[in-house]
């Protein structure tokens, strides 16, 4: 999970214990506490450890054989290029600073 980009999914069963799917096992209740048992999504992000973020949906499916279904993928790239913008808007910011600068001692 700390490594990989690939999306994953898992499913619980009512007694909130790993039924199937792939990604690593995780106690259902050490992801959300609060699934509602209402069929409608909840959406969080989870930092299972310092550095590893990930954005999460979690559904509870009223079935036959009623289950949690709990998918996310990693944060990581979604957060590089948020960096990458205020990279470049703070080169910008500070490219028009100095334009300015050289503007109005240039004209003084």
């Amino acid at each position: 999970m700390e490594r990989s980009l690939t999306p994953y999914a898992i499913f619980y069963g009512m007694d909130q214990k790993h039924v199937s799917g792939d990604g690593s096992l995780l106690s259902l209740r050490s992801v959300y506490l609060s699934i509602s048992l209402t069929p409608k999504e909840d959406r969080f992000t989870w930092e299972p450890k310092k550095g590893v973020r990930q954005a999460v949906v979690a559904r509870y499916h009223d079935g036959v054989s009623p289950v949690f279904i709990v998918v996310g993928r990693s944060l990581r790239e979604v957060e590089k290029h948020i960096w990458q913008s205020g990279c470049i808007t703070l080169l910008f910011w500070c490219a028009a600073l100095v334009g300015l600068f050289l503007l109005v001692f240039a004209t003084a």
